[in-house]
This record gives C-alpha cells, structure tokens and sequence, in this order.
C-alpha cells in the first residue's frame, strides 16, 4: 500500500511515527510519502534543522505560508498535485486548515480513500468559536477519522462521523529514545554539583496557565522555582524564571532537573510536553481538557487538577514534588508505565490499520 500524509510542518517528534509507518509498509512493497505544507512556522519550540527527512519520501510545498495577522496558515491548492504526483492508495489528511480541502477534494475525485487526522476537541471547537458546517465538507466523504485521544473522538462524533469508522491513535513521541535522553542529562557530571539546599524545581513546557501556579508556589514551598520554557514572554517573578525558547536538545536537560511538570491551561490538545514528562519519569498536575486520556495520568504523583481551586492544585503539587525529588528507577517507570500504550509504536500500528481498512 502507498499512504501520503498531508500535514503542516516537519517537527521531530514526528520523525520516529513516519519511519515505523515507513518501515511497516515497505515490508509489504508499499511505502510512505509525506507532503508539508511549509518547512517550519513562528511560534514552534524547535528549530526547522531538527527535522531531517527519513526514508519516507517528503514533499515541501513551495509557497510561502499566508499570515493572517499573527497567526501562519496554509493555503496552498498545489496539495492537490503533490498528492496527484505521489500515486496513493490512501490519503492521511491532517487537520482542518483551508488548503487541506483541495487535498480532500482531489481524493474524491480520483476515488481515493481519505482519512481526517484529528486533534480537535469540543472544548477546543466551542472556546474557539468554530462552527461545525465549516468542517462537514471536509468529513463528509472521508472514509474514516483518527483522533488523537478520547476528547478528539468526541468532537468527531459531534461532527457526524461514525464511531465505527473513528480510530484513536494518539499523539506520542518515542518514549524510550526520549527517555534515555533524559537520563543521558541526569548521569552528567555537572548534575553533581547541585546546591542539596535548593528548593523544588517545577518545569513549565509553553507557560500556559501558570499564573494560578506561581500564587500557589509560595503554600508549596518557599524556596520553589518554576522554570519557564517555550515561550518568548519576559517577565520577573519571585518564584519563576523564563528561559525563552530552547532547541529541542535542549529539553532533555530540563526534565532531568525538574521534579515535576504542571500544565494548567484553560484547555489544550494532547502537547508533547506530557508526553515528554512522563518518558522522563517526572510526575505531572495537569489540568482537565487536556486532550489526553485519563488514564495516562495514573502513575505516582500526577494528578488532574482544578488550577481555579487553590488547595486542591497546592496539594497536587507538594505531592508531585515529593515523589518526583526522591524517584527511583521503579517508581519513574511506573510514571512512565501508563504512556506506553501511546507510544509511536503502537500509533503507527493504528494508523496502518486504520488506512488498510479502508483500502479498495
């Protein structure tokens, strides 16, 4: 079978799912080409030279992507002879942006099966304001839909999809590869010269919803720092510092001195941050509508809390801290143990599967 992926950008994370989905097709004769519709957009946490092409063939739109004020999208009807030039059995269209319609579009007219990618969440939809009719064209002859997690099946089955045809596959990143990144950073030997004074460190992955978090630090503990990462936002704080933007080698460093993640936004769509967190073996308080399943929140320290309720996060916190400080290799890979089934193994395993099903 020829699959082509329709999507965004390249980013690393994404590089270990194309080569599994690659290698899994190739044994067959098949194979996997990806169509991007930009080689990086402003805003994201790594640089375009962190994402090498594997070998799955890759396809780089040539124009430029439209800015509407400060957000980038992707307008670009040449998908469809992108798409055309690649010969596929089956499509794997990500999102809802504008250009990802004339892809839709020439799927249908050439009798293509095509499957929507999906991360979009109800809560997601209605905080944005964005009517169900604009995405209906898009789903309405695709021959099937794979989510990212539980809430993204939600939102699909909202928009009419049926749930027979829904796959949820997951957002997840190589668990193993990023956990022994991290524990390449904990055995360096500067990790021995840290002051056994120093307070808790917090580690904050995009600085979302971490005002609530820096009123509830000081009932946590006084000397608690949260370290900012992933946002160009400068400000001072008795109890936080912002590093800006890092590379994507520069993560693994971070997560080996945090004692735990906390993701408090209002809402957001499964972000590799959690992922990341988890594969460390760090514990991680995150708020609800996430875009994660439950369920991967299971192990020692994390929890799902209200940010809007203050003892409830403090306490969430001062657990998390205290576990994550003291951690010993069991207890990070029962922190770990609930993601595996996320993993970019098992998700490719899905999304080839979900794409021979449709197959003529």
């Amino acid at each position: 079978m020829r699959l082509t992926i329709v999507t965004n950008i390249p980013a690393p994370y994404r590089l270990p799912l194309y080569a599994e989905i690659h290698q899994t097709l190739a044994e067959d004769g098949g194979g996997l080409t990806v169509i991007y519709g930009g080689h990086h957009a402003r805003g994201r946490q790594w640089s375009p030279s962190a994402s090498k092409d594997g070998a799955w063939h890759s396809i780089y739109l040539p124009h430029a992507q439209l800015r509407i004020g400060d957000r980038t999208t992707y307008v670009n009807p040449l998908v469809a002879r992108e798409v055309a030039h690649s010969r596929p059995d089956v499509t794997i269209i990500g999102g809802y942006a504008p250009w990802t319609y004339a892809a839709a579009a020439w799927c249908r007219w050439r009798s293509v099966p095509y499957l929507l990618w999906s991360g979009e969440t109800p809560a997601n939809a209605e905080r944005a304001g964005t009517p169900a009719w604009r995405r209906r064209p898009l789903i309405r002859r695709a021959a099937g839909a794979l989510a990212y997690g539980p809430p993204a099946r939600d939102y699909l089955l909202e928009l009419g999809v049926p749930e027979a045809t829904i796959t949820v596959v997951g957002n997840g990143i190589d668990i193993e590869a990023f956990r022994a990144r991290v524990a390449g950073a904990r055995s360096a030997p500067e990790r021995d010269g840290r002051d056994p004074a120093a307070g808790p460190t917090l580690l904050s992955v995009g600085g979302k919803g971490i005002d609530v978090v820096l009123d509830a630090l000081e009932a946590v503990d006084p000397r608690s720092r949260l370290v900012v990462v992933g946002t160009d936002e400068e400000r001072v704080e008795a109890h936080a510092t912002f590093l800006g933007r890092l590379t994507h080698d520069g993560m693994p460093g971070l997560y080996a001195s945090a004692d735990c993640l906390v993701h408090t936004p209002v809402l957001d769509l499964w972000p590799h941050a959690i992922n990341e967190a988890l594969s460390a073996g760090i514990p991680v308080v995150a708020s609800a509508h996430t875009g994660v399943p439950d369920s991967i929140l299971a192990g020692p320290g994390c929890a799902i809390v209200d940010p809007q309720d203050p003892a409830a996060l403090t306490a969430a916190l001062r657990s998390a801290i205290s576990i994550g400080a003291t951690a010993t290799p069991e207890v990070r890979e029962a922190i770990t143990a609930p993601l595996r089934e996320w993993g970019v193994a098992r998700m490719a395993d899905r999304m080839v599967a979900a794409a021979r099903s449709v197959w003529p």
